[in-house]
């Protein structure tokens, strides 16, 4: 039997995170800003709105190849799709400056079947369109909080930084609490376990240089504090 004594190196156990992210739309525009990536532009429905939110999901490799030969997005022609992918996160110091990005990366890519079809597990039956799908969920520890000031006495929301651990890569997604959600999310404590479940919102605007500038905010509609962890 083998003591601790004769182990000689160890593999330590991942944490159990979870980040997720789940889109239902069509593809509205796809470009490629690196010889190995594949961004596509998802028209994908907030939910219990009218309103669409158009996120950026980057894939790599192999499945950037096959996207980009069978994915063909022209004006009235615009392919609908489910995605499966996760929160990643990189770091970049510039000029002395160290700024945090966070990226939607797709590993799954599906034709999204009709209604009827996803009801019933039947093909070529069926023409409305299944419903949208704009979700996240990310399970992990709170490495930050940052309320976000305002003009009046109490902050207008909460942003919370968890750390996730996905197939050996450390992540830290960022969402942004608002209203009672922000309230209960500004209670949190560092290294405590939360699940939050969130959609991506995103907007544009006007930067300083006049140029438009493209946002991507994950706005979190629920926060559970997990136990036992």
């Amino acid at each position: 039997m083998m003591n601790h004594q004769d182990v000689i190196v160890a593999k330590q156990a991942e944490e159990e995170t979870i980040n997720k992210v789940k889109l239902v739309g069509s593809v509205v525009h796809k470009f490629r800003p690196r010889d190995n990536g594949m961004v596509l532009t998802v028209a994908a429905g907030r939910a219990g709105t009218d309103h669409a939110d158009y996120p950026n999901v980057v894939f790599y490799g192999e499945v950037a190849e096959i996207i980009d030969k069978t994915i063909e997005v022209v004006p009235g022609n615009y392919p609908r799709v489910c995605i499966e992918g996760m929160v990643q996160t990189t770091r970049r110091t510039m000029n002395g400056h160290t700024q945090y990005y966070q990226n939607i990366v797709g590993y799954t890519l599906s034709r999204a079947p009709t209604n009827l079809e996803y009801l019933t597990g039947k093909k070529n039956i069926g023409a409305r369109k299944l419903e949208g799908c704009n979700e996240v969920c990310i399970l992990g520890k709170v490495i930050g909080i940052y309320e976000i000031p305002s003009n009046g006495c109490s902050p207008i929301g909460t942003i919370v930084t968890l750390r996730t651990v996905d197939n050996g890569r450390v992540n830290f997604p960022r969402l942004t609490c608002f209203g009672l959600v922000g309230q209960e999310a500004a209670k949190l404590a560092e290294n405590d376990c939360v699940c939050i479940a969130a959609s991506i919102q995103t907007k544009r605007r006007e930067g300083p240089d006049g140029k438009t500038q493209r946002y991507e905010t994950m706005i979190g509609h629920s926060t559970v504090r997990q136990t036992g962890s």
